[in-house]
């Protein structure tokens, strides 16, 4: 019984790609599995350790009690013009029995990164709360951020230059997931290249949008000539945040975990494109800055 249980889970486990990848064609003429012929999904090596083989073949109790347990991948997903986006996507096995396929995509502001979603606290971490919830949780790198292609020039690294990179990773989940249409949650910058994708009824489902608030208003600081001269300093456009900088977005925070962690991961040199759009105009300048 064991056993043609363990071969019918792995069937619709590993079936999901082979259905996705005759897509119709959508209404911007493109296959969703287009560019990704050469692209090796880092799933296939996952159900392929010993672990995860031992518990498909393990009794029906303790493959049920493994449904919930978040695993997380690393994906460099080729997005065209020698660039490519990072991100992490969590599952649970329960993810991959969820039918139809759900996945939620999480864009951060200008100065974190896709990991910001991923807190390693109950409370914080937005990604496994998604991917307990049967969802194909993804974290993205903006370009010109983290592990994504960085630009030479990260003074002009606009919100918008990650629209187009975007919706081709938005084809690539739904290729190598069968996800039918998929949520987006932007916060601040990562809201305006939610708001762009959003205008895709074929692949998104669903858009939401984020912002922090403070008690003290900061936009008039960024508008002046000495921030001005501030982002100046930086000769290629990629202004460094130290891990002091985040001492205020994790003032009300006493999670000593969650306060490390942001101190390992976040600070980094970001572009400083998204603040000059607030000098000049150019682009979407965004309506808050978190």
């Amino acid at each position: 019984m064991n056993r043609w249980l363990a071969i019918l889970f792995v069937g619709v486990l590993l079936g999901s790609p082979l259905w996705a990848g005759a897509p119709e064609a959508t209404d911007d003429g493109r296959l969703d599995g287009a560019g990704f012929e050469n692209v090796v999904d880092p799933a296939q090596a996952y159900f392929q350790t010993p672990a995860v083989r031992s518990l498909l073949r393990a009794p029906v109790a303790k493959l049920l009690g493994g449904l919930d347990t978040v695993v997380t991948l690393e994906h460099q997903v080729p997005v065209g013009d020698g660039q490519t986006i990072f991100m992490t996507e969590s599952f649970t096995l329960g993810s991959w029995l969820r039918w139809p396929h759900r996945a939620v995509v999480f864009l951060h502001g200008p100065e974190s990164k896709g990991s910001f979603w991923s807190l390693p606290s109950p409370d914080y971490n937005a990604t496994d709360m998604a991917a307990r919830r049967g969802f194909f949780a993804y974290a993205v790198d903006l370009i010109g951020v983290g592990r994504s292609s960085r630009p030479a020039d990260g003074s002009v690294v606009f919100p918008e230059a990650s629209v187009d990179p975007m919706r081709t990773v938005l084809r690539y989940i739904r290729f190598f997931r069968a996800v039918p249409k998929i949520d987006l949650v932007g916060e601040s910058i990562g809201g305006i290249v939610a708001v762009h994708l959003a205008d895709d009824p074929v692949r998104v489902r669903s858009c939401v949008l984020s912002a922090m608030t403070y008690e003290d208003l900061i936009y008039p600081g960024l508008v002046t000539p000495e921030f001005a001269a501030f982002l100046s300093s930086w000769p290629d456009g990629y202004m460094f945040n130290p891990p002091e900088f985040y001492l205020g977005v994790l003032a009300r925070i006493s999670d000593e975990t969650v306060r490390q962690y942001v101190f390992d991961t976040q600070p980094d040199y970001y572009p400083t494109g998204p603040f000059w759009q607030l000098f000049d105009g150019r682009g979407d300048p965004p309506i808050c800055l978190a």
